[in-house]
């Protein structure tokens, strides 16, 4: 019987630590803002389909089609005004304000010297998820 009265009270006290550690993972979710995880290359290409990146005195862009994005369906990326001579490019996909995991693409140069790449968004139970694309150079 010590033993069931201890087990209960174990369970309890375990109930208690793991509510109040969700709460404390909420409240700081909450209060930290996904812009200031953001460098100076910020921006929302759900806004108009098509974003414009200054990076080491270079500005290219990166557009996607069909515009809106929409999770779990198909988009094309494209990146275009980049001078570069490799075939691919490597990029790294992850939410900013839920952890979604890490989605790898790669983008495929085109005979347009462009580079293309097939992406599916995760699905997320926020209203709206922000996600930080990554790139580095390719094979």
């Amino acid at each position: 019987m010590k033993k069931f009265v201890l087990l209960i009270f174990a369970l309890c006290v375990g109930i208690i630590c793991g509510i109040l550690a969700w709460q404390l993972h909420i409240n700081i979710q909450s209060d930290s803002s996904p812009e200031s995880s953001l460098d100076s290359h910020h921006c929302v290409l759900n806004e108009n389909g098509v974003c414009e990146v200054e990076y080491n005195n270079q500005t290219f862009q990166i557009q996607a089609s069909p515009f809106p994005i929409v999770a779990l369906k198909p988009t094309i990326w494209t990146l275009s005004n980049l001078n570069l001579n490799t075939p691919t490019i490597n990029a790294k996909i992850y939410g900013i304000n839920m952890d979604m995991g890490t989605t790898q693409i790669q983008f495929r140069k085109t005979p347009h010297n462009t580079y293309e790449a097939k992406v599916f968004l995760s699905a997320c139970v926020l209203e709206s998820m922000e996600y930080r694309l990554s790139l580095k150079g390719g094979s």
